[in-house]
């Protein structure tokens, strides 16, 4: 059973219009999916992420892809 704070939740968000955001706001979400983004590229290049990189390969997807490689 869906907890009721996600109906809520998700309400809330389907209803929600970009033009009810305040720049602040917007600006802010902005550049904290920008950093999300930046931190996955790079964290793309740790060592255990590219010991993991040639398994995924392995069992390709046509859905999916590991963001930072052509994979």
């Amino acid at each position: 059973m869906i907890k009721q704070y996600l109906t809520h939740l998700s309400t809330f968000i389907h209803n929600l219009k970009f033009d009810q955001i305040d720049a602040k706001t917007t600006h802010h979400a902005k550049v904290i999916f920008a950093d999300c983004i930046a931190a996955m590229i790079g964290g793309q290049a740790e060592q255990e992420m590219l010991a993991l990189t040639p398994r995924f390969a392995q069992n390709q997807s046509p859905n999916a892809t590991i963001i930072g490689t052509t994979l």
